[in-house]
């Protein structure tokens, strides 16, 4: 039984950051992702918390650099806010989708980078 919850865990955050990813295409399946994180937040545990904790900040953190860099593209600069948005969300996504697959937990969920 516990092995099973363990996989249903892993699968869960495994989606998760598929729907961020897919998120750079759509927008909207990364909000699906986010509500989902905050809907199994109280289920899971250990290594999986620490995913959720990242992918909830990870996506609240990203929403205001790409909010930012909207209103800022006004003034040119905004480009370079989205473009390292991307950079810095891809990271966090990568890192935490290795991660997840080799059942470690995130070192630090809530750190500013990576």
């Amino acid at each position: 039984m516990r092995d099973e919850q363990i996989e249903k865990d892993r699968r869960t955050i495994l989606l998760i950051y598929i729907l961020y990813f897919i998120g750079f295409a759509t927008g909207i399946s990364a909000a699906a992702g986010v509500f989902i994180a905050h809907d199994k937040k109280s289920e899971l545990s250990g290594v999986w918390r620490s995913h959720v904790d990242y992918l909830i900040r990870t996506f609240w953190l990203g929403l205001m650099m790409l909010v930012a860099g909207a209103v800022l593209s006004i003034v040119l600069i905004g480009w370079l806010v989205i473009f390292v948005w991307t950079i810095w969300t891809l990271v966090r996504c990568i890192k935490g989708i290795i991660a997840a697959t080799e059942d470690r937990p995130i070192d630090d969920p809530q750190t500013l980078m990576w």
